[in-house]
């Protein structure tokens, strides 16, 4: 048996200042004998020859009196609430009622995608870069428009908002929110930051940008945070729609 002393361990008869055979004693003492905190034994144990074999049964709880958050990670997470109503019908036993770790697996694991980090890119000029993207509402207005198409100026953070009957008219209204912006500010859009989608990538409007100057920056696929000012923009927008309807008791296709 080794007792963990193993600085005082050795096949070295002639090195103990004190030694007595075992082998006749059918019992051996390991530390104090002791259990620290109660004072009680700890076991008996009858020897075979010069084996000490641990008779006593063990008991099943022995391994699993561990803490909170050991049972947390052996059963998949689970919430606290779970795990004290476990402890509480004596399906586990916890060494610990209450545990201060903080899980930090739990919620990585319930992230759907990775955060997005702010961009740092800014720009000094008006319409160096103009965000925009297209909104279909489920009802249809009673001006016979379903869809509207906004653009905001990314330096003054401006907004226009002009209603579409179909989405194929998105590439006219470009057309005539750039001539707006070109008379009345004298400024040339340089930039265009939208989602990948038809209206904005196609043939015509491609053109159009090239003949211009004018560069496309689309967003990967089921990526919309990278278009993420004009999201931010129609969802504040149809708080504001929704909010005014709802004020003034009208339907929704107002």
């Amino acid at each position: 048996m080794d007792t963990g002393a193993t600085s005082h361990m050795t096949s070295t008869q002639g090195n103990l200042t004190s030694y007595f055979d075992m082998s006749n004693k059918h019992g051996i003492i390991v530390g104090n004998s002791h259990d620290f905190q109660t004072g009680k034994p700890i076991m008996r144990c009858e020897s075979w020859g010069e084996l000490y074999p641990i008779t006593k049964p063990t008991n099943p709880y022995t391994f699993a009196a561990v803490t909170p958050s050991l049972w947390h990670d052996r059963l998949g997470h689970l919430g606290a609430p779970v795990l004290t109503s476990l402890r509480k019908n004596k399906l586990i036993k916890c060494n610990q009622i209450k545990d201060s770790r903080i899980c930090h697996s739990c919620p990585l694991g319930k992230h759907v995608k990775f955060p997005f980090y702010a961009s740092n890119s800014c720009t000094i000029m008006p319409f160096d870069i103009i965000h925009s993207d297209l909104w279909t509402s489920p009802v249809l207005s009673s001006s016979s428009h379903r869809y509207y198409v906004l653009f905001v100026d990314d330096y003054s953070k401006f907004l226009w908002t002009f209603p579409l009957s179909q989405k194929s008219h998105t590439y006219s209204t470009f057309l005539n929110f750039k001539s707006l912006i070109r008379t009345q500010f004298e400024r040339d859009i340089k930039n265009i930051q939208c989602e990948n989608d038809t209206e904005f990538d196609n043939g015509p409007f491609w053109e159009f940008c090239k003949a211009n100057g004018i560069s496309f920056h689309f967003s990967c696929p089921h990526t919309s945070p990278q278009n993420g000012k004009a999201e931010r923009q129609i969802r504040t927008s149809n708080n504001i729609v929704r909010t005014l309807l709802a004020h003034a008791s009208l339907p929704p296709s107002f």
